[in-house]
């Protein structure tokens, strides 16, 4: 049945999910994560390279960093996707009611859970965040860099403008790294704007000429 009250429960979260995924680096298409050392893996896409002047290592005392968990049944999400916006679909325009797309398609409990654990023995504090698909927490950036088996450095672009960014690729425990999409907060090249927008989404990222370059 069709609800009548269109709820943008959908369009907001999966912009929002799209939007963090490829400004983190990450490529939706590469597959899952690649396999470390010592029971960890590495984030795919989740550095960029660079020739932008390195210009040493960034520090601060308390950085905010948000791990972006994938959604739960994944292809009944793409299957209603393609569907809710397919005119020829009896599904067409057949919106989600106010709390069924976090309930059909949020991470588990667990899943949130074992991130905060891992994010808590690192030393960092864990957060409130405003969605079910984000885990947020805070601390030193020595803490947090740790926390990923990464490294954090300065960078000054041919622009002339600085920013910071992770050096190496993101690791968390391998149990952990394939419900990943990505860590937001490792670097201030990205600033999130979540709006309710039509699908299919178009997203435009590069290299930026800004600090925070819009994300659309």
């Amino acid at each position: 049945m069709k609800i009548s009250a269109f709820v943008p429960v959908l369009a907001v979260t999966l912009l929002l999910l799209g939007a963090i995924g490829n400004a983190a680096g990450l490529d939706p298409q590469s597959g899952p994560a690649i396999a470390a050392d010592s029971g960890f893996s590495a984030v795919p896409g989740s550095i960029k390279p660079t020739t932008d002047v390195d210009m040493g290592e960034f520090s601060s005392p308390k950085m905010t960093v948000d791990v972006v968990l994938a959604p739960r049944n994944e292809p009944e999400l793409s299957g209603l996707l393609a569907n809710v916006y397919n005119p020829k679909s009896d599904s067409y325009r057949h919106w989600l009611g106010k709390g069924e797309f976090y309930s059909r398609f949020a991470p588990s409990d667990a899943q949130i859970a074992a991130i905060a654990s891992h994010l808590q023995a690192s030393g960092l504090a864990v957060e409130q965040s405003s969605s079910p698909f984000l885990v947020r927490a805070s601390g030193p950036s020595s803490m947090v860099a740790a926390a990923f088996r990464t490294t954090l450095r300065n960078y000054r672009n041919s622009r002339g403008i600085s920013y910071f960014s992770n050096a190496s690729a993101i690791h968390l425990p391998t149990s952990l790294a394939s419900g990943v999409l990505g860590v937001v907060g490792l670097s201030n090249t990205v600033h999130m704007r979540s709006h309710v927008c039509p699908l299919p989404l178009t997203l435009t990222f590069g290299e930026p000429p800004h600090p925070y370059p819009p994300i659309y």
